[in-house]
């Protein structure tokens, strides 16, 4: 059983399925599940798409068109093509906004849900929290999904409001092999909108539930 029908299997059993709720109109696309007595909104969301070649298309485009850009020879580590540009600030978040396009539409929907499912229940006190999976992209590390969530979840409009207000954390899941070996990943990430310790206190318990439920070492 792969990571994501895993979870929903988990959630199933631990959460209240929005899906099977009868009592409560959905005029939009809803969320996915509620947990700790509907006060908090879970969205899962899987990280599947590997963006990879497109990137690498994106870069060699690039080279092509910005005079700045070091020439290189067969395979370069984008960091040292990034250090050797005129200007690489610029380049790497022009690089790094192209990369993450795929977390700017999952997080984009998974916070038009969540608003939706807090109108449909009229509780806009609700913690929303996008469950974000990842067992077949090994492309993004760690360091460069935090990087991107973050900037994105501080994103402000043109009026100075933030943008993805309606998600109050990530719960980051991520399963990869690396020397033959199945790695297990698990973190919260804080969004600006959100009641720190709050989040803190009762992501824990999910993490509690998660690691029970997969008997992983504490």
């Amino acid at each position: 059983m792969n990571l994501n029908d895993r979870f929903k299997k988990f959630a199933d059993s631990e959460y209240e399925s929005i899906d099977d709720i009868q009592d409560i109109k959905f005029i939009g696309r809803k969320a996915d599940y509620f947990a700790f007595e509907r006060s908090w909104i879970l969205e899962v969301k899987f990280l599947e798409k590997d963006r990879q070649s497109t990137i690498n298309d994106f870069t060699n485009d690039q080279v092509d068109k910005d005079q700045d850009f070091p020439e290189f020879f067969g395979t370069v580590h984008i960091e040292e093509l990034i250090q050797k540009h005129k200007d690489p600030n610029f380049i790497r978040n022009k690089l790094c906004d192209y990369a993450s396009r795929n977390l700017r539409s999952l997080l984009s929907s998974a916070d038009k849900q969540i608003s939706e499912t807090k109108k449909a229940i009229g509780k806009d006190d609700c913690t929303g929290i996008l469950v974000l999976l990842n067992e077949r992209n090994d492309f993004h590390d760690q360091d460069f999904i935090y990087q991107e969530i973050s900037r994105i979840l501080h994103r402000k409009d043109e009026q100075g409001n933030i943008q993805r207000k309606h998600i109050q954390g990530v719960w980051y899941i991520h399963e990869y092999k690396e020397n033959n070996k199945r790695n297990v990943f698990s973190s919260f990430l804080m969004g600006p909108t959100a009641n720190i310790e709050s989040v803190k206190s009762l992501g824990n318990f999910l993490h509690m539930d998660w690691i029970s439920y997969n008997g992983y070492a504490f």
